[in-house]
């Protein structure tokens, strides 16, 4: 992933964009990856916006209400927006360096300010939970405006987006499902290709072994995109067939397909000899040392 960085990154007006999904077993380096993806993607002037753990949209503890132009019913999580805007230009010290070029709304709840940079504009986002969502829309409008950096696009914790529904509920007293969440269904979007960055970028998400509930419709998902599996030790693993006995979610799958250019990286760890010859690097290269 660090070569794909940094390819993109030396072909001037690259427009490629790279949407993997990690999965592997239990301590396999998925976080990790994500993470080392992340940093190389800050140390090439990339925007990066992260999502560090879907559970935490999805739990139901952060307020929450309906989106009035949306059709179907969308809901926005004012505080979780301003808290992700809050952390954007500490994340991104570049945003301080580009002006905002978008011709201001007319229904915005405050002025924009001219000559303003995308820094400030976030920190106004930020200041306010009520117009956070307005102030989001307006940036990453300007972030995929032509000549603005490639974009990195991060999501841990894929399951928890994926599930049936959520810890919010409908006027009907149904749980929502978490692709009406607003902050969910943009990133999945990006993920699924409906929703392209024109300047090219990279959407990753992670699973995790550890902490997610079980979605049948996910792992279908994940198993078309893979295919049949080699273990280490030889043995192939079919990929799995749709169940009769099971109600799928179409909105899950049809998100996932590699038709859409949605790729699958499988991480395995590293076996014994793999272990054992990098702590012998790391003996002799002296990285590790007698204390």
């Amino acid at each position: 992933m660090g070569k794909t960085i940094a390819e993109m990154s030396e072909q001037e007006g690259s427009r490629k964009t790279v949407r993997r999904v990690l999965v592997g077993e239990k301590g396999s380096g998925k976080s990790m990856i994500l993470l080392q993806a992340m940093s190389m993607a800050f140390l090439k002037g990339w925007t990066v916006i992260n999502l560090p753990e879907a559970q935490d949209i999805t739990i139901g503890h952060t307020p929450y209400q309906p989106l009035p132009s949306a059709s179907p019913t969308s809901y926005i999580q004012p505080a979780y927006l301003a808290n992700l805007l809050r952390t954007l230009p500490t994340a991104n010290p570049h945003l301080s360096t580009l002006q905002f070029t978008q011709p201001s709304a007319t229904d915005l709840p405050i002025p924009i300010p001219p000559n303003i940079s995308l820094a400030r504009l976030a920190s106004l986002g930020a200041s306010d939970p009520e117009i956070a969502h307005p102030i989001f829309n307006l940036l990453i409008t300007d972030l995929l405006s032509p000549g603005r950096p490639p974009i990195f696009l991060g999501l841990d914790g894929l399951a928890h987006a994926m599930q049936p529904g959520t810890g919010y509920t409908a006027p009907n007293l149904k749980p929502i499902h978490p692709h009406d969440l607003m902050i969910l269904d943009w990133y999945l979007n990006f993920l699924s290709g409906k929703q392209k960055l024109p300047n090219g970028g990279i959407v990753m998400a992670a699973t995790s072994q550890s902490n997610a509930p079980k979605v049948p419709s996910l792992d279908l998902a994940l198993s078309d995109l893979e295919g049949p599996i080699m273990t280490r030790a030889g043995q192939v693993i079919p990929k799995k067939e749709r169940n009769p006995f099971v109600r799928y979610d179409e909105r899950v799958l049809d998100i996932l397909q590699k038709e859409k250019g949605v790729q699958m990286q499988r991480l395995q760890g590293l076996s014994k000899e793999e272990a054992r010859g990098l702590m012998e690097y790391w003996a002799k290269s002296g990285m590790v040392r007698e204390r």
